[in-house]
């Protein structure tokens, strides 16, 4: 028994000396040979180890070597895909034999790694095993042959200690599309005690003069491996950016993930210029800080987010989110409720005319349509179906109260639906639809009652010269490459009708009883025309807009009006015809009460109209028949009592007296005054 044991004793120590003898009796250039001679058989490429090499196999296996290269392959910007100043492996043989990976070190030291797509379309990490023939066999039909799908075999146990990769590189060189992306300083860090031990990753890397660090965490690796959960909390940061992810990921049923993420960013314009993009939306204040907070959960392809906390500059909202990515473009569903959607920024302006509602610019020229470019076709690059409520819509030229709206965007055409919409204290509805296929076009529909007419016109259209509340209904249709291009194709139609309100600048009735002194130097900027009761209809053909029936109605006065105005000149040219008559009627009064009638022209542009009596017209109608004119003065006298004999006086005062009314002579008792006379007296001296 002594000897058997004796001889066991023997053969072991025999095989101990062996094995740490072995890297001694085999030289090293040898080991280094059949080395390269492996790689090139495996992948085709050359590996050359330029500096020293030492290998030793017990108690535990350890490689070093200096300057390792693999070759490139054919066709490639550089001659190496990867080189590596240093290896240093260690790894223990006895836990190996039985089943156990115990990796006591394993560091690279500057690790250079280029991947590069080719001008054809393949991959340079793409390898394959020398043929018999001396070329190279892609090896993708034995890996995809290899992998069944089934079950993994049994999976060793691993231990990880020193595991870092020191100062390395890599660049990614898309040569078919001119992608090329550059990461320096890469250092990481590993540590794994074993499989049920917590697991943590610590990385930098920089990336166009910034760093970034990537920390990443788990209480235990084993039940991902095997095919089941894990917990993770990743960090990522720099100096723009921040991002956390705390949650698990499944290998059950393909790979999923469900948590919390957490993303700060202090400017996304400075990001996406670091990101190598220039983003030319808005002023300098767009696009500055972003947040995102909620839960996200994905399955291969797919991705939902909820319970989703937003902010972007000034806008606030909550709301969900989901994407599909299996079809030819992203595909987008969700809900956002906004407390205040203000654009201004993004519009390229800083607010101030929507604040103070000037139509000036800021270098006091007048305001004017732009000519810049419209580019629609970020349209096409996903399909949408979302719903926004907002309590407030703020542009640059309009101001929108609490608004629902409903978006669905399809290969290009965007459809807007606003059941909801609070606009200048009226509430409406409309529709819009905006294709963006090929030369933008839009078409719109818009419902809405009790808006304030005054604030609409002024932030709409720079036009501060109507007063009133009331009902708008308008349909439009455009096409166009600018905004210039949209308004000059404008066509449409629509009716309004707005009551209790005041035309700014002139006094109609003042104009009436004194032509002279009501044009004296423009209009007022004091002076109005109030009225009980203001409708008519409009056409809009290539932007002119045209008016034929405009009628207001108040007390003492009718006005009937029409004309063009133009909106691509952002100028009008309007007949107004206002009549003085004998009725106290306003609102709802007759239309063709008699009177005297004075018509104005009003033209120019909406910043500097200016008000004219067409004496010509008033002379034409006198001059058919002057008895009517007379008569219709008289009408006037009799409201003497009810309103204290102002208009009446000065309407009666203004025209001349029938001969003999004097007391002197006359040829005939009812005769009439000359009709020129007779307007001189209206019109003034």
């Amino acid at each position: 028994m002594k000897k058997l044991l004796a001889g066991i004793l023997i053969i072991v120590v025999l095989l101990v000396a062996a094995v740490v003898a072995l890297p001694f009796m085999i030289p090293v250039d040898t080991l280094r040979d059949q080395a390269i001679a492996a790689v090139k058989e495996n992948t085709g490429r050359d590996l050359t180890i330029g500096g020293e090499m030492s290998l030793s196999l017990f108690p535990s296996i350890a490689l070093a070597a200096d300057d390792v290269r693999l070759s490139n392959a054919p066709g490639a910007e550089t001659p190496d895909m990867v080189s590596v100043k240093q290896i240093r492996l260690e790894l223990q043989l006895l836990p190996l034999i039985g089943g156990t990976v115990r990796l006591d070190r394993l560091v690279l030291v500057e690790p250079v790694i280029d991947l590069e797509i080719l001008p054809d379309g393949k991959a340079n990490w793409q390898m394959g095993k020398v043929s018999a023939s001396g070329g190279s066999e892609d090896r993708q039909d034995d890996r995809d042959a290899g992998d069944t799908g089934g079950e993994a075999g049994e999976l060793p146990e691993i231990n990880l200690g020193d595991v870092r990769l020191v100062n390395g590189s890599l660049t990614y060189n898309d040569r078919s599309t001119g992608q090329k992306v550059a990461l320096g300083a890469i250092n990481v860090d590993v540590s794994l005690p074993d499989l049920d031990s917590p697991f943590a990753l610590n990385g930098a890397v920089d990336y166009r003069g910034r760093t970034v660090t990537l920390n990443i965490s788990s209480p235990s690796l084993r039940p991902l491996i095997e095919g089941g959960r894990s917990d993770f909390t990743i960090a990522k940061k720099s100096d723009l950016f921040s991002a956390d992810f705390k949650g698990g990921v499944s290998r059950k049923g393909g790979m999923t993930i469900d948590g919390t993420v957490d993303m700060k960013i202090e400017s996304v314009r400075d990001l996406a210029a670091w990101l190598g993009t220039d983003l030319q939306i808005g002023g300098k204040d767009a696009l500055g800080a972003f947040a995102l907070a909620g839960r996200v959960s994905t399955t291969p392809g797919r991705m939902r987010f909820s319970d989703a906390r937003i902010a972007i500059d000034r806008i606030k909202g909550t709301g969900e989110l989901a994407v599909d990515l299996t079809g030819k473009v992203p595909a987008v569903s969700g809900r956002l409720d906004i407390e205040t959607l203000d654009i201004r920024p993004y519009q390229g302006g800083d607010g101030a005319a929507a604040e103070g509602g000037d139509t000036a610019k800021n270098d006091g020229k007048p305001a004017d349509w732009s000519d810049e470019p419209i580019d629609l076709s970020g349209l096409k690059a996903a399909n949408a179906d979302f719903t926004v409520t907002a309590g407030a819509i703020i542009t640059n030229t309009i101001r929108i109260g609490r608004t629902a709206l409903t978006l669905r965007l399809k290969d290009g055409v965007m459809k807007l639906d606003l059941p909801e919409m609070a606009l200048y204290d009226g509430q409406g509805k409309g529709a819009l639809t905006v294709d963006g296929r090929k030369l933008p076009a839009i078409r719109a529909n818009l419902d809405i009652a009790g808006v304030s007419l005054a604030g609409l016109l002024k932030d709409a259209a720079g036009f501060g010269r109507l007063e009133g509340t009331g009902r708008i209904v308008a349909a439009v249709t455009t096409k166009g490459g600018s905004e210039r291009q949209l308004v000059q194709n404008l066509n449409g139609k629509g009716r309004f009708a707005f009551t209790d309100g005041a035309i700014l600048g002139f006094n109609l009735a003042a104009m009436v009883r004194n032509v002279t002194d009501a044009f004296s130097g423009g209009g007022s900027k004091t002076a109005k025309t109030d009225f009980s009761e203001l409708t008519g209809s409009f056409t809009i053909r290539n932007g002119i807009l045209n008016n034929p029936d405009l009628i207001m109605k108040s007390p003492l006065l009718r006005v009937s009006g029409k004309g063009d105005v133009d909106l691509p000149a952002r100028s009008m040219k309007y007949r107004v015809e206002p009549k003085a008559v004998a009725s106290l009627e306003g609102q709802g009064g007759k239309t063709d009460v008699g009177g005297i009638m004075v018509p104005v022209i009003v033209e120019g542009k909406w910043e500097n109209l200016s008000f004219r009596p067409d004496l010509a017209g008033a002379i034409g109608a006198a001059v058919k028949d002057p008895k009517a004119l007379l008569e219709k003065a008289a009408g006037a006298g009799k409201l003497k009592k009810n309103v204290g004999g102002s208009l009446g006086k000065a309407l009666k005062g203004a025209l001349p007296a029938p001969a003999g009314a004097d007391g002197g002579s006359a040829k005939k008792k009812n005769a009439l005054p000359d009709p020129g006379k007779a307007l001189k007296g209206l019109l003034g001296n």
